[in-house]
């Protein structure tokens, strides 16, 4: 299996391995984390040079983790996993909503670019808590992971 590490890769681990890229690349939360992305690289290349150095930098990294956080989230059965990968693409997505709502204050961008970067944000955002949905199964197979966040042990019950 492609998510062990073992040694005897194989046809078949290969052939699973892009099954599941393909999968990932066509979901449409992968396709609007992508989107994000583009249009956050169009809106730091209209910045000033200090305004991009202020926030351009800070807002393409939060748009590059939306997909990353996505894929991982998305490739893998485990529950806490799936969980700690989707939390933290809410919370890349959320900083980057405030800072469009900071350049907006600030009047760093026109407006436009703006809103069709927090227009996509809220798309992203609903696309989420659908996607989110689908966890419950792997929940059912997944061991507590001793820290009692996500999946309380025997002994976080008490």
């Amino acid at each position: 299996m492609w998510d062990q590490f073992d040694d005897d890769w194989d046809e078949a681990d290969e052939r699973e391995f892009d099954q599941k890229s393909a999968e990932i690349y066509a979901h449409p939360l992968h396709q609007k984390a992508s989107e994000i992305y583009e249009l956050t690289q169009t809106l730091v290349e209209t910045m000033s040079d200090t305004d991009r150095k202020s926030y351009g930098q800070f807002m393409l990294e939060d748009a590059h983790q939306l997909a990353s956080k996505f894929a991982v989230a998305h490739a893998v059965d485990n529950y806490i996993t799936k969980v700690e990968n989707a939390t933290l693409l809410k919370l890349h997505a959320r900083k980057l909503l405030a800072t469009t709502t900071l350049i907006g204050h600030h009047e760093v961008n026109p407006t436009d670019h703006v809103l069709l970067l927090r227009e996509a944000i809220e798309d992203l955002r609903l696309l989420f808590v659908d996607w989110i949905q689908g966890f419950k199964q792997s929940k059912a197979t997944t061991p507590p992971d001793g820290w009692g966040l996500f999946i309380l042990g025997e002994k976080d019950e008490d």
